[in-house]
This record gives C-alpha cells, structure tokens and sequence, in this order.
C-alpha cells in the first residue's frame, strides 16, 4: 500500500474529527465580536445567548454524529478496504451537517466585521471626489442601519432553528456590505491615485498628533493592529509595550504577500508614517514605509494589467528607490558563519560543556544559538532545508557527542540530545537508507576507564590528612 496515501488518508480522519472543537472556538470568538457590536441592546444579547447555546448543542451532537462515521473509516484503514474515500466523505458531511448553526453564526459576525471594516470618507482632505465620496457616505449609512437589522433577524432565525429565513436576511445583509465595499474601494483608489500625483508632500498635511487621532477614528472601532502600529511609530513606543505589543507583532510577521492583501488605505497610511514618525521609530518605520509602497505599486501595475511577474518586479523597483534605516544596513552587512564553522564550534561547547553567553562560551555562543534554533520543532522547514544542501552536516548533526554538562539533567535539560535527535529525524525523511546504514555513536562521550581512574592517587581533605598523622598519634 502506498504509505503516503494512507498517511494523507489517516489525517483526514483526525481533521474531521477535530472540527467539533474547532467549531467551539469560532463559536466562542465570533459570539464575543458580536457582544461588542449589539452591547446597547439587550435584547439582542438575549437572542445571542440563545443562538450559542444551539451551537453548544450543535457541536455536541456533531461529534456523537461523528463516533460511528470515524470508526468505519478506521476499520476500513486498518483492513485495507478501496471504500475509505466515500467513508471520510460520509463523515465530513455527516459532521458539516450538524455545524450549519456554526456556520450561519459565523456569517453574521463576519457581514458585521466587514462593514466596520470599510472604513467612510474622511472629511480633512480636499473633496476633490465629491461623487465618489457622495457614494461612500450613502453606502456607509445604508450599511450601518441595514446591516444590523439584517444581523439581528438572522440571529432570531437561528435562535428558531429557520435556516431558510437565516440564509434570506444574511443575504440581504451581505450584499449591504458587498455595496459599501465597492463604493469605499473606488473612493480609496482614487484618493491614492491622487497622492501619488501629488508628491511627498502629501504626508506633511498634518501633525503627528493630529495623524495619530484621525487614524485612531478611521480604524479604531475595526481594525485596532493598524491604530497601535502608528501609535507605536508616533510615540516610538517600544515593540514590548503592552499598548502596542499586537499590532507590532503583527505587521512585523506580514510578508509581501500579506501586505498586498491589506486594504489600500491601510497602505497608504502606512506610507505617510515616515513622516510623522518618532525619533525612536527610524529604525523600523522606513522598512514598513518601504513595504507599504512596494505593495501599492504592485497593487498598481496588477490594476494597469501587467502580468504578476511584472508587477513584481516594479515593486521591487521601487523598493529599491526608498531609503533604508541603519539597522537594515548593518543587518544586509553582516557576514555570516558558514555552516561548517558553526558545526565545528557547536561540537567543541558541547564536548566542554561551554556556557552560552560570552564571554565563558569562548567564542562558541552565536554557534550555540544556531544550534538552539535548528532543535526547536518550528525550525523543521530550516533543518530539512540545511540536509538537502548540505546533507554531511546532518549526519554530522545527527551524531553529536556532548558531555554530562551539555547534555542537561531532567529538570533542566540541553538542546544538545533535542538537535541530535531532530537531525536524525529529518535524515530519515529525506533519506532512508543513509540513515539506516549511519553508525551513531552514543550521545555521552565516554569518560575516562575505571582502572585508570582507580590508579589515580585520591587527594585527602585537610581533615583526613590531620586525623591519619603518625606524629598527631604519637603525641596522643
């Protein structure tokens, strides 16, 4: 049988069979945005308990609809059977089919979210779009009245277990949001096009209290990442600040990709931060500046009708174009340590017991760290990476010898035995046989032998030395 087959076939199985407590969680996240968004109303709080209560009992009786469904694809896993796929098929519907209150809760908070999250025409720019903005405000009041009426109706009909008059308001409420999302889109689009006619000084319309209150309005109530992003940039919070720590940590893991998916006025405030920015920002505000324009001209060029390749490259044309803070410069600077030196730094503080911080690791604490980060199960990708290019070094790594002092105790254990273990793993991924015919020496380096040991003179404590003096007993 093919292995990989029934390896993707088994985690299908455990899949299905996690979507009840997947289920839960979305319950629990969608029920809390939908308590923020009708906490004036108590009685749509009364008709929301009432509807998570229904998906409690729905997500229940998905999995006592799963027991029977999993445990015939099981059987027919274990027993080789040709009938696994209409098995998992039967209980992924069998289990959808109890979720659909789930589903229909999660559509109301997303139609909610979505029409928070476009935000409404600003006022402290020049009109220069009446039409388009004239659109944008009808769009938006249309939305912000139908949307929870619709909202709230929908709720009501899952409360009542009525899918068909759910499924009518959610539509009705969706196409709300769909309208004000084009309306804002063509506005932001044009307003875009128009900065970027316009020219840098743009940026410099307003104070950076003044930016910092008009995004904190804009985006305050849907989107609060983008709000402590600029506050961390106006302030120059730190990245650890309480205030700040979500939307930092957020935009520092968005990559070209992700910032493309961002809404184009998010973009272009992002854009604006270089020159409301704090002191204490310039070393991490020109790379998200650099990002955020990048982005817009790739956004730019897809629009124009270029190919993604040669949107691609006029986004890295322009990035090319912006400055840079000095920390980047340094960071692109630096030289790294080819793998086989750290590899033989690595070796020498495990076998010495070396510490990790300079200046008792000699020299080996940046090889230490390397080692550290390829035994961490995250850094798989890294290490699989590491053995296709350089496959001797992971058999290297999957031998490592280390003393009693690297090597860790139970409480308090190395990441010497986790790294060699982890190499070895990934060895026998990428090549089997290699790792069968690996010779692998024990993980302790062996001390020296007994009879040696034994031979060696014992030095006495002052105390010995004292109580077995002849002349001490003679004078006794």
């Amino acid at each position: 049988r093919d292995v990989g087959a029934l390896g993707a076939q088994l985690k299908r199985a455990a899949d299905i069979a996690t979507l009840p407590y997947v289920a839960q969680k979305a319950v629990r996240r969608d029920a809390d945005a939908l308590r923020v968004a009708l906490r004036d109303d108590a009685g749509a709080l009364a008709v929301l308990r009432s509807v998570v209560a229904q998906c409690g009992t729905a997500t229940h009786a998905a999995s006592v609809a799963l027991r029977g469904p999993l445990g015939a694809v099981l059987g027919a896993l274990a027993g080789g059977a040709e009938n696994v796929e209409s098995r998992l098929a039967a209980a992924d519907e069998a289990c959808r089919g109890a979720l659909a209150p789930v589903d229909l809760l999660a559509r109301v908070a997303s139609a909610l979210d979505r029409a928070r999250a476009a935000s409404g025409a600003r006022t402290a720019l020049p009109a220069e779009f009446s039409d388009l903005r004239n659109d944008l405000i009808a769009a938006s009041d249309a939305a912000s009245t139908t949307v929870p009426t619709h909202a709230l109706a929908a709720l009501r009909a899952i409360a009542a277990n009525d899918a068909a008059v759910a499924e009518t308001e959610l539509l009705a409420a969706e196409r709300a949001v769909d309208s004000k999302l084009r309306a804002a889109a063509a506005f932001w689009t044009a307003e875009a096009k128009r900065r970027a006619a316009a020219g840098p000084e743009v940026s410099a319309l307003l104070e950076p209290a003044a930016f910092l209150e008009q995004v904190t309005r804009e985006y305050g109530g849907c989107d609060i990442k983008v709000c402590q992003v600029v506050r961390s940039a106006v302030e120059g919070l730190a990245q650890k600040d309480a205030a700040v720590v979500t939307g930092r940590g957020w935009v520092e893991h968005l990559d070209d990709a992700g910032f493309r998916d961002l809404p184009r006025s998010v973009l272009c405030v992002f854009r604006e931060l270089e020159s409301v920015c704090h002191e204490k920002a310039r070393q991490w505000v020109p790379a998200l500046v650099r990002k955020a324009t990048a982005a817009l001209a790739y956004l730019d060029a897809r629009e124009g009708g270029a190919d993604p390749r040669a949107a691609e490259a006029a986004a890295q044309a322009v990035a090319e174009e912006l400055p840079r803070s000095n920390r980047e410069i340094a960071r692109n600077s630096r030289v790294e340590t080819p793998v086989e030196e750290n590899l033989r730094l690595l070796k020498r503080a495990l076998a010495e017991g070396l510490r990790k911080k300079e200046p008792k690791a000699d020299g080996t604490a940046k090889a230490q760290g390397w080692g550290e980060n390829l035994s961490r199960p995250e850094r798989r990708e890294a290490l699989r990476a590491l053995g296709k290019s350089s496959p001797e070094i992971l058999k290297e790594l999957a031998c490592l010898q280390m003393c009693k002092r690297a090597f860790g105790t139970e409480l308090k254990p190395g990441f010497g035995p986790r790294l060699r273990e982890a190499a070895f793993s990934v060895l026998e991924e990428l090549d089997a046989a290699a790792a069968n015919a690996l010779v692998r020496p024990p993980e302790l380096i062996q001390s020296e032998s007994a009879p040696a040991v034994a031979s060696k003179s014992v030095r006495k404590s002052k105390r010995q030395r004292v109580l077995r003096d002849p002349n001490v007993d003679a004078q006794g």
